[in-house]
């Protein structure tokens, strides 16, 4: 079986590229389902969040190209994006996406995050039927990877997320958070996540609803709901605005800043496709996503010790494979081993006992099967070639 991915991220794409290829839950199930169609793809995941978007297969007889089934969904995007694509392969595939998951490649260096998002990915692929033995192990080797090392490190002076970082620049620029008034439009993770991380820092904070019942939308304790539609009225009384949706149209236009009497000293747009008309920075000072970056110092040996982990995860994903394409040889050799046992000369006699052919060979293949599978990790194909040949040499009395 062959690994391949593509994508491209924060630092092969500017946002406005980045934007073009961002897909929600719906678009990549659409996109699963007809990728899987594809008589040598086999399984298919798609990684989207808002600093990368990488498509990963599993492939037959040969490579189908990654790059190709990923810009093929572009539509008229595709020339621009071309560019910026990456493409890896098999073990490179694998590191990287064990990297991906440790926060190694991600803007807000070993962000907490990334983990929670590669196993939402591996679910969605599910859903849509394209999660197969091959990326099953992939994920679930980088998704272990990355929870050991959130668990085991801590890189210092790095904010765990783009919120967290969102809260730093805004206490810089205003001295302090305390009392301050906020306005988060958006509901879903990030928007919560940001709620809770701003009121943490002892800001007053109203967070907008689609539609708001009590007991059936899930708001962070502290946080004031209110409705989306009138998001534009409490903008002008707020110190900062964050927006982080998925919608597909803007949230804040240029011209509705224009017509407030006051706008906040520090927006954040953290949605991917951007939230707030670019325009609107003529306006006031907007953060987007990719000004949410890591600048700060940190433990280099500590990271490396992070590489370490990854690594390890993508040598394991490898072994795996590489056992896993042996079963068949290993298979052979055990139905050899019983055939030479079961005929050897010295149990000729007996095999006029009913039963008796049945249970040797099954006692010989388990025997060949703990053997077998004792030398995992260390035994190659060649190898068990050589086996069967000799095995076959045997019978026939060579």
């Amino acid at each position: 079986m062959k690994l391949a991915m593509s994508g491209i991220d924060f630092k092969s794409a500017p946002l406005e590229l980045r934007e073009r290829i961002s897909f929600g839950t719906e678009e990549i199930i659409r996109m699963t389902k007809s990728i899987c169609r594809d008589e040598n793809v086999s399984g298919c995941a798609i990684l989207s969040t808002c600093n990368r978007t990488e498509l990963y297969i599993s492939c037959g007889n040969y490579y189908s190209e990654p790059s190709e089934l990923l810009l093929g969904q572009c539509g008229p995007d595709r020339e621009a994006l071309a560019d910026a694509v990456i493409t890896m392969y098999d073990e490179d595939a694998a590191r990287h996406l064990s990297e991906v998951a440790c926060g190694l490649h991600s803007a807000i260096l070993c962000e907490e995050q990334i983990v929670t998002q590669i196993n939402e990915a591996a679910e969605v692929s599910r859903t849509a039927g394209g999660m197969d033995a091959v990326l099953n192990t992939l994920f679930r080797s980088a998704v272990s990877a990355g929870k050991k090392a959130l668990t085991e490190h801590t890189i210092s002076a790095v904010p765990p997320s783009a919120a967290y970082r969102a809260a730093d620049m805004a206490e810089n620029i205003l001295g302090t958070l305390q009392r301050r008034k906020v306005l988060v439009i958006g509901s879903g993770k990030m928007g919560c996540l940001a709620a809770k991380v701003f009121m943490s820092r002892g800001c007053d904070v109203k967070i907008t609803m689609r539609s708001y019942r009590s007991g059936t939308n899930y708001i962070p304790r502290g946080a004031v709901p209110v409705e989306y539609s009138s998001r534009l009225v409490y903008i002008p009384e707020c110190d900062v605005l964050i927006s982080a949706t998925r919608s597909p149209h803007f949230t804040v236009m240029k011209q509705d800043l224009e017509a407030m009497a006051s706008v906040p000293a520090c927006i954040f747009d953290l949605a991917v496709p951007r939230d707030i008309q670019p325009e609107a920075a003529a306006v006031s000072s907007i953060f987007d996503i990719d000004d949410i970056y890591t600048d700060e110092a940190y433990n280099r040996a500590e990271l490396n010790e992070i590489y370490a982990i990854a690594a390890e995860a993508a040598q394991d994903f490898e072994q795996w494979e590489k056992f896993r394409g042996m079963l068949s040889v290993m298979d052979e050799i055990k139905r050899l081993v019983g055939e030479r046992v079961v005929n050897s000369a010295e149990l000729a006699e007996l095999k006029s006992d009913t039963g008796f052919e049945d249970i040797a060979h099954a006692a010989a293949e388990k025997a060949a099967d703990l053997m077998l599978k004792s030398l995992k990790g260390s035994i190659e194909e060649k190898t068990l070639g050589i086996c069967i040949e000799r095995l076959k040499k045997g019978m026939h009395g060579a």
